[in-house]
């Protein structure tokens, strides 16, 4: 073997090597779609590098047919080279099935062609040996036509590489530009030949020139965590997130989005998360996410924030560290807090500081009304009555307004009939009849539940009807609850107006009752509403259904 048939078998040689590394280390650290088509493309350019060896070194009657095979494999590693910048670059365009369809026809018709080659000479006449061990030939009019979509593809390869490094973020430019000149090697080269720059030793310069290819690329996979994740998709999903976002892998930053940077502004790409950003490491010797906070408090624009800390594993050692700002969501629980804080003591002043005065004004009307005979004066004496029993509703739903929109905390199975029923027996029906044909059980708070029933029937025999012994009231079972209906006047009002604070249609009503019944189904997480019907219907949703019949009969 002469001196220079063994430079091009070893050049050959050397291209398979570092290719064959190259993927592995690909399939090791790369991940999803993008690792997957760089597996293929460096796949191809492996069997195109073995082929280049059987050029070399094969019997003289086998290296035009490997020749050819060499050209299959070139065509094969420029298209899935263009696939796989595509998609690391995040180009949706190339996804599109008829782009997809299109490169895989004229893959198709180039492969076609040079196989066949021998038989009708479109692409490479004459096919030999020369005496120098150089496969020789000449060009024919198939040549001149596929060199025309192969300068087009790789024109998008090198559009491909600028668009990528041009919009890749400032700590993604450096594997970008990596990536380019890996690439850019061997398209040169290939270039360089279908210009016939280069000589009848082309192939062992390609070689040299996929041997330096895959070799930048298996520095950038190894060092560089290459196809960790792909530099232009992430920027961008970094970018459109509002929250503070930091990946890291192997406890070092690979990424964050300007947010990020603004809560750490120390934070650089390559360094140690436990020095850039040591809050949120509590334990330095484990690495992310092992060693995460819950949360941090820094200080930013002079104003203290409270962000939450949570956590994507992907892979085995890297992470998406997120950072959620809680600050105005615990401002406004503490407000909200301060809030119940001051109902707690309206209430403690409506509870005692008004019933009292209003229990001796009864006292001393009940008193006056024993002691005198004057007609005119008991008229007088029995309003003031009226109106100190008038406070004392008032008072009472006032309360129980402010007690029925506190969220239900403890719920327990509760037969909606049984409940029901017993609301019933503690209002003044005057002989109207509940029907309760329901064996609805829901979760419930019994004693809410039961006075949202007390509302419900008072607001019916008050002002359901002029004559209530002929009213019926009937609690039963709907798709998505339970509803109270009756067959009185109805109620002339729309669903909004009905459960508003002080709506009322009698002069002696607080205009309370319905509020509080709509306060005591949202505490429960359901509400209610104003449903059709020939008298008044209110439908119960959101109750969570337990799965425990009771039985209801009719009471009056």
């Amino acid at each position: 073997m002469s001196d220079a048939v063994a430079l091009r078998a070893g050049a050959g040689v050397l291209s398979t090597v570092v290719t064959l590394a190259a993927v592995w280390l690909g399939l090791a650290y790369g991940r999803g779609r993008a690792g997957q088509l760089f597996a293929v493309a460096g796949g191809v350019v492996s069997a195109w590098s073995v082929t280049l060896v059987g050029v070399v070194v094969a019997p003289d009657a086998l290296r035009p047919t490997l020749f050819l095979l060499a050209w299959v494999f070139q065509w094969g590693g420029l298209v899935a080279w263009l696939l796989f910048l595509s998609e690391y670059a995040g180009e949706a365009r190339w996804r599109d099935r008829r782009v997809r369809l299109g490169l895989g026809a004229t893959l198709s018709v180039a492969v076609a062609a040079i196989a066949t080659t021998r038989s009708h000479g479109l692409v490479f006449t004459d096919l030999g040996v020369s005496p120098a061990g150089h496969v020789v030939f000449e060009r024919g009019v198939g040549y001149v036509l596929l060199a025309v979509p192969a300068t087009l593809l790789l024109a998008a390869v090198l559009v491909l590489l600028v668009r990528l490094t041009l919009r890749s973020r400032r700590e993604s430019r450096r594997q970008s530009s990596l990536l380019g000149v890996a690439v850019a090697v061997p398209v040169g080269l290939w270039l360089l030949r279908l210009t016939a720059v280069l000589g009848p030793g082309w192939l062992s310069y390609l070689a040299v020139g996929n041997a330096v290819q895959m070799g930048l690329v298996a520095v950038g996979l190894y060092g560089g965590r290459l196809l960790r994740v792909t530099p232009v998709t992430r920027s961008a999903v970094l970018s459109a997130l509002p929250d503070p976002i930091v990946v890291v892998d192997d406890g070092r930053v690979v990424d964050y989005n300007e947010a990020a940077r603004e809560v750490f502004p120390t934070v650089e790409s390559g360094e140690p998360l436990a020095t850039v950003a040591p809050a949120l490491t509590a334990d330095e010797s484990e690495p992310p996410p092992a060693g995460l906070v819950d949360r941090v408090e820094p200080t930013v624009d002079g104003r203290r924030r409270s962000l939450v800390v949570s956590h994507t594993t992907v892979g085995e050692d890297a992470a998406v560290v997120a950072l959620r700002d809680v600050t105005a969501a615990e401002s406004y629980a503490a407000d909200l807090e301060r809030q119940t804080e001051q109902l707690d003591r309206f209430t403690s002043v409506v509870s005692h500081d008004l019933r009292n005065p209003i229990s001796v004004v009864q006292g001393y009307v009940e008193v006056a009304r024993a002691e005198t005979d004057d007609d005119e004066v008991a008229s007088f004496l029995a309003k003031a009555e009226d109106a100190t029993r008038r406070m004392t509703e008032i008072v009472d739903d006032a309360l129980t307004l402010a007690s029925e929109g506190e969220v239900v905390e403890e719920t327990e199975p509760v037969p909606v009939a049984e409940v029901a029923r017993d609301a019933w027996q503690t209002v003044d029906t005057r002989g109207a009849t509940l029907r309760t044909p329901t064996d609805r059980v829901v979760a419930a708070d019994p004693g809410r539940l039961r006075s949202a029933f007390e509302n419900l029937f008072r607001n019916a025999v008050e002002h359901g009807t002029e004559e209530p012994t002929t009213l019926t009231v009937t609690v039963e079972t709907t798709p998505g609850g339970f509803a109270v209906a009756d067959d009185g006047t109805g109620v002339d009002a729309d669903g909004d107006t009905v459960f508003r604070e002080g709506y009322s249609t009698g002069d002696d009503g607080t205009g309370l009752g319905l509020s509080i019944v709509r306060s005591v189904a949202r505490a429960h997480g359901g509400d209610v509403r104003l449903g059709d019907g020939d008298g008044a219907r209110f439908e119960f949703t959101g109750f969570r259904v337990v799965d425990e019949p009771a039985t209801g009969v009719a009471a009056e």
